[in-house]
């Protein structure tokens, strides 16, 4: 799907402001003068089950439409579907241009659309909240906690400008193209690293997940992170093929896929656990049978700044080496045994 990049306020939940915790900064002279924008609700999940997105167009008596025939709709078309809306704010700290959440599959109008009906009780206590630009489903939707939001945009030629809508896969800046590599391998990634997403009140904390919904966060993490790491590659997902490895990774050069098998951690000991498939191919790439193998590392995954390590074993010298900095690491290995044991 094209992206469309969205740039309003910035804000913790978008579930409004009357009666919420929530305040918008940024957004322009009429936020500031008005302390309110059409992008309040914008990740408030409607009653009808959508979400209604507003990006401001007006530049000063004019309402300028959004170029969809850039998103591949025809020139007369109303609206074009099946977009990948991302939506970035300006943090008022740390300042620059952040992704704050996206919509998957979304509707993108070229004008702007008058609610026939407002779709929330929420809308309904709202000022400036009659019409949108862009419709999607709630389900695919994710917003960013605001402490998360770790994808930041760039500055000067091609990158987004004064109009606050953007076509960043139109731009043929180097730079440009890694963060709409890096975007797509978030959207790829699913919702589940993300928590309070989906209509919540975005206000979840790694620490307060059970451990099973935090070791699917961790390894959703460490894949992310992983992929990220091969930008240059194009990624396949074999996670559910239960080869023994998660990722394949295709130079775009050519060449044999590179074999990634991914393990996630939430601490920073390098401590793994490998099933008997995964423990399979790990021994075939030390007896030389699948030299595109490997082992790829993430520590602290769910922390501000995971680290990755890359390791694969050097037939010429008998080690495992770290990918990166060719140094020597001496893995110790405990194979462990189990049993399926059937009473009845």
């Amino acid at each position: 799907m094209p992206i469309l990049v969205c740039h309003v306020g910035w804000m913790a939940a978008y579930e409004g402001i009357v009666g919420q915790p929530d305040r918008i900064v940024g957004g322009g002279a009429w936020v500031r003068k008005n302390k309110d924008g059409g992008e309040t609700c914008n990740f408030l999940k409607c009653d009808d089950g959508y979400v209604y997105g507003h990006v401001e167009t007006i530049k000063g008596k004019k309402d300028r439409p959004i170029s969809i025939e850039m998103l591949g709709a025809k020139p007369d078309a109303p609206f074009v579907d099946h977009i990948d809306v991302v939506w970035t704010a300006t943090d008022p700290n740390k300042r620059g241009r952040w992704v704050v959440g996206w919509y998957r599959d979304a509707r993108v109008y070229r004008e702007r659309v008058p609610f026939r009906k407002l779709p929330s009780a929420q809308h309904r206590l709202e000022r400036f909240k009659d019409d949108y630009r862009i419709r999607a489903r709630a389900e695919n939707m994710v917003i960013i906690p605001h402490k998360q939001r770790n994808i930041g945009l760039g500055r000067g030629k091609g990158w987004i400008g004064q109009a606050n809508w953007w076509f960043p896969e139109k731009q043929s800046n180097a730079a440009i193209r890694r963060f709409v590599e890096t975007m797509r391998a978030r959207l790829d990634a699913g919702p589940d690293l993300v928590p309070g997403n989906n209509g919540g009140s975005g206000g979840g904390k790694w620490g307060a997940k059970s451990d099973p919904l935090r070791n699917a966060q961790v390894e959703a993490a460490a894949i992310l992170k992983v992929r990220e790491h091969f930008l240059g590659h194009r990624i396949k997902s074999v996670e559910k093929d239960n080869l023994g490895w998660d990722l394949e990774a295709r130079s775009k050069g050519g060449g044999a896929a590179l074999r990634l098998e991914v393990k996630g951690l939430f601490g920073n000991e390098l401590k793994i656990g490998l099933t008997s498939n995964e423990y399979r191919a790990f021994k075939k790439h030390m007896d030389g049978a699948m030299p595109e193998y490997r082992l790829c590392v993430v520590t602290g995954a769910l922390s501000g700044k995971p680290r990755l390590v890359v390791f694969r074993f050097d037939a010429a010298r008998q080690r495992w080496i770290d990918d990166h900095t060719n140094n020597i690491v001496a893995p110790g290995i405990n194979i462990v045994q189990a049993a399926i044991v059937s009473l009845g």
